[in-house]
This record gives C-alpha cells, sequence and structure tokens, in this order.
C-alpha cells in the first residue's frame, strides 16, 4: 500500500470508491463511479458529490 492509499484508508474518498489518479502541489485528479452509494433518491449523482 503506497503513503497516498493509507492516508485514504477508512475515509469517505474509500467508502466513495474514489480513486486517486494524479496528486501534485498544485492539483489532484481523481475519478468516482456514479453508483447506488453516490445517487440521491431521484436516482441522479448528489450534488454534494460534484
Amino acid at each position: 500500500m503506497s503513503f497516498e492509499e493509507s492516508l485514504m484508508k477508512d475515509t469517505l474518498i474509500e467508502a466513495l470508491g474514489i480513486k486517486m489518479l494524479e496528486i501534485s502541489p498544485d492539483k489532484v485528479v481523481a475519478t468516482m463511479s456514479v453508483n447506488g452509494a453516490t445517487r440521491q433518491p431521484a436516482g441522479m449523482l448528489h450534488g454534494g458529490l460534484l
């Protein structure tokens, strides 16, 4: 497990399945699937996750 992965263990990032693709002092690039954990009751991505 990398240092970055260890920082995300047991966090909301891990629970939502967010994957970090790039981490630098200037930016972070991440992906997250739209699924049952991230959809609001109407079936759309929850706005708080944008």
